[in-house]
């Protein structure tokens, strides 16, 4: 598999992991697109708010069993638990999965305004390629998945590079 992450939320602990599959396939550049998306997440701090996400889930679910428990005298302890649970991870995964859309799409064009929109965009396409990855998907996959389609994401870097052309211009940067 061609894939690239960042872990660690500790100063001096956060580390980016890329396979040796994308490092044999990519070109530098895109090479370079791949790890700028990646410390993208980092100045972003998406691990802190994933954090705090997972941590908010397991709170609530304490406390919806905790709820769930006492009121017991209506409806049986487990079957609220269950609606609570149940309702609780659609939700949560509804959240879950914007949020993780926005930081993706952020990371995109954090690495686009580095090494350029149309280097970050042939990364993508080759990730698909590479791990036969649809670049269209539908509703259902997006509402339950942590990424945006491909085709999605190239619509978004697609979007931002008139005004990285026009800052490049103002500005002398080049991508």
């Amino acid at each position: 598999v061609a894939n690239a992450a960042v872990s660690g939320i500790l100063p001096g602990a956060k580390r980016i992991f890329i396979t040796d599959y994308l490092l044999d396939n990519f070109s530098m550049d895109e090479i370079k697109s791949v790890l700028a998306h990646e410390i993208g997440h980092m100045k972003g701090k998406h691990l802190y708010i994933r954090l705090l996400i997972k941590v908010s889930m397991v709170i609530l679910t304490g406390l919806g069993i905790y709820i769930a428990t006492k009121l017991g005298s209506d409806i049986p302890w487990f079957i609220g638990w269950l609606i609570f649970v149940l309702t609780l991870f659609f939700v949560s995964a509804v959240i879950n999965s914007k949020i993780s859309f926005k930081q993706e799409f952020d990371s995109d064009g954090f690495a686009a305004c580095a090494v350029g929109v149309q280097t970050t965009i042939d990364s993508l396409e080759k990730l698909a390629a590479l791990n036969l990855l649809p670049k269209k998907t539908g509703r259902l996959f997006n509402l339950a998945g942590l990424h945006p389609s491909i085709e999605a994401r190239i619509a978004a870097l697609n979007k931002i590079q008139p005004m990285l052309e026009l800052s490049g211009r103002i500005f002398g940067k080049t991508h």
